[in-house]
């Protein structure tokens, strides 16, 4: 039994495989439910009335036994869900929860965010969908502009220096074409580096720094940040050295403070 009060920044601590990302996704699925299913079915997933279907496809393959069933959750005091009926309601909503995953440099594993199409089903849901976020917006978002960093009109000054300083090193992250695809490239000096040969903390922070993009700045046309109520970042500091862990806790302040 859990009983998990929410405030304007909540951390959850504990050990591996404890459960934090279980929590935080099925946090998810009790709050967007309708809108991920209306997504899974616009991806061509059949669900119909067997609720073990919907936890397959959003937990990932074989995973739908992590809800039992005498499982309930309850959220804002509402009436407990059993696993029985977590299925639609047939309203169709906008997602409310932002998420970050653990894994997301597996959406951009080869420089560029991947479509939620080319994810198989053992892939979780939240890393699915991010990937395809991210995909969206920055074929969109950046009013045709190339460069990813640094940018003037998503981060402010300060955190832009911060996250020059503490990652980038003065480098320039462009998205240019290779062999018909878009992907990123650091430009330092007079070298041109594809993703697959940044270092292991810059290659962890650009799809974070992605996110960040996506819920921070003007609005776009192809993303509506003002719909999301909660963001969750699962392992923010995941390879990131002190100095970047520090950038990254500032903005996250920041975020909380313009929202």
């Amino acid at each position: 039994v859990a009983d998990v009060e929410l405030g304007d920044l909540t951390l959850l601590v504990g050990a591996q495989a404890s459960g934090k990302s279980l929590f935080l996704e099925l946090f998810k699925l009790m709050t967007d439910r309708n809108s991920i299913i209306d997504n899974l079915k616009k991806y061509s997933y059949i669900i119909g009335k067997n609720a073990n279907n919907l936890l397959d496809l959003y937990f990932g393959q074989g995973m739908a036994s992590a809800w039992r069933n005498d499982t309930r959750v309850s959220i804002d005091g509402q009436e407990p869900v059993s696993m029985v009926n977590v299925k639609v309601t047939g309203q169709s909503e906008v997602e409310r929860v932002f998420y970050i995953p653990a894994q997301r440099i597996l959406s951009i594993s080869d420089g560029r965010p991947k479509a939620f199409s080319e994810f198989d089903p053992s892939t979780p849901y939240v890393l699915r969908q991010f990937s395809e976020t991210l995909r969206i917006f920055m074929n969109g978002g950046f009013g045709g502009n190339s460069v990813l960093f640094p940018i003037k009109t998503r981060l402010k000054n300060c955190q832009r220096k911060s996250f020059n300083s503490s990652i980038f090193h003065d480098g320039v992250v462009e998205m240019v074409n290779q062999a018909g695809q878009r992907k990123m490239r650091l430009k330092v000096e007079d070298m041109e580096m594809p993703f697959m040969t940044w270092s292991a903390g810059q290659k962890e922070f650009m799809p974070l720094l992605m996110g960040f993009y996506c819920v921070s700045g003007p609005p776009t046309q192809v993303f509506n940040k003002e719909q999301y109520e909660y963001v969750v970042i699962e392992e923010p500091e995941m390879g990131l050295h002190p100095q970047a862990i520090k950038a990254i806790i500032l903005q996250v302040l920041e975020l909380i403070q313009s929202g």
